[in-house]
């Protein structure tokens, strides 16, 4: 081994590990920085785990965590298989990194309560008005690959759509009745599951076309 390249190679991928990912979470530490000196926001409510700072149990909140970690998990298998099959099925790849991108977007607006919390209260844009330009994004993506989505196993996806749907449904109108809440988070939570299910599925057989033509 030539020890000159070796290091010459370790230091290029270091250099784009400094450029992607060190500089821009230093980026963000910034951020939290200039937050605590221009509103007086403690720190550790930006750094730590939000049970650890309101000291409640670990479990609360537990099925939405996890809805948050598949939809990360849908998002990083679109666009990771998207760009992997970019050269070999351009069609299935345009769809996959377009619903990864939106995948991520959901992803930012349950974590972060956007639609229900902040555009609402703090923006001052109703809720319906949110959900309308999501639903929006979506046919957009679906209608401009329907040629694409038609021959995949799209039940899988009607299938999440319905319980999305239901879990809408019963927010908006049985919002009163004796267990909504598991009524509603639980079937957002079965519809994320399905999310990741059709979309995992969707990525493996785009990855695998693409190993065997090369």
């Amino acid at each position: 081994m030539n020890i000159k390249s070796e290091i010459s190679r370790q230091f290029h991928s270091l250099r784009n590990v400094l450029i992607f990912l060190q500089i821009p979470a230093g980026l963000i530490m910034l951020l939290v920085l200039f937050l605590k000196l221009r509103f007086d926001i403690d720190t550790s409510d930006l750094t730590q785990d939000p049970n650890s700072v309101a000291g409640q149990p670990f479990y609360i909140g537990l099925i939405s965590n996890l809805g948050v970690i598949f939809w990360g998990a849908s998002a990083a298998v679109s666009i990771f298989a998207g760009l992997i099959g970019k050269s070999k099925a351009p069609s299935a790849a345009s769809f996959l990194i377009y619903s990864g991108i939106f995948s991520a977007l959901l992803l930012l607006d349950d974590l972060l309560q956007l639609h229900e919390g902040f555009f609402q209260y703090d923006l001052h844009i109703p809720e319906e008005l949110v959900l309308a330009l999501y639903s929006a994004i979506a046919i957009l993506i679906y209608f401009r690959h329907r040629k694409f989505i038609l021959p995949s196993q799209y039940f899988i996806l009607l299938s999440s759509l319905m319980f999305f749907g239901f879990s809408l449904s019963v927010d908006t109108f049985l919002d009163d009745i004796p267990g909504e809440n598991l009524l509603e988070d639980g079937s957002k939570f079965i519809g994320i599951l399905t999310w990741f299910g059709y979309y995992t599925s969707l990525g493996y057989e785009t990855i695998r076309q693409k190993i065997s033509s090369t």
